[in-house]
């Protein structure tokens, strides 16, 4: 669980151990044993109060629960879009390759809505599962063009140093350099 999560539980857990039971009959019992008719609705009315902030907490922390879930969740048109675009595009990327062709065939039906629709039942969430493995793959290739053209760049530095070195090596070559500079 993230940070967020773990401080949301911990304040519902706060709220329900808070508010069994026992523990509100306990301190209605003990502000009914003062005796004191205007303490007594003092501490009955600050009791409501208490569990009226909790139920409040309560709905936020349900809400926020509720969020999550949803953002968890992919609608059937997002499911429907999914499945009719992912199989045309890779289908497009593989054209070329027969074997890569007849391994698509075999996982098409995993591609479809209604495999989907099961596995989100199930409790797979595909925006951990695979939208945030395919982000960071994308994340590293675009990295590692980066990388690509600086290795690039240093083996291009690195044969003019090597060219360097040898035009060192040749004093006629080296006296024809510096009369051109």
């Amino acid at each position: 669980m993230d940070p967020e999560t773990n401080k949301i539980v911990a304040q519902l857990a706060d709220i329900t151990i808070r508010n069994t039971a026992t523990i509100i009959h306990d301190k209605i019992t003990a502000s009914k044993a003062k005796k004191n008719d205007k303490e007594t609705i003092a501490e009955l009315t600050d009791i409501i109060s208490e569990l009226l902030s909790d139920k409040q907490e309560l709905q936020r922390i349900s809400g926020y629960f509720e969020n999550e879930l949803i953002a968890q969740k992919i609608s059937d048109e997002d499911l429907t879009f999914i499945a009719e675009t992912v199989v045309p595009t890779i289908e497009k990327l593989l054209v070329d390759s027969d074997d890569m062709m007849d391994n698509l065939n075999k996982i098409k039906p995993l591609l479809s809505r209604s495999t989907f629709n099961v596995l989100q039942m199930i409790g797979f969430n595909f925006k951990k599962g695979i939208g945030e493995p395919l982000t960071n793959l994308l994340s590293d290739a675009i990295s590692g063009i980066k990388e690509k053209q600086n290795d690039e760049l240093s083996t291009v530095i690195a044969n003019r140093d090597i060219e360097y070195f040898k035009l060192l090596q040749d004093k006629d070559a080296f006296d024809r350099w510096r009369s051109i500079q």
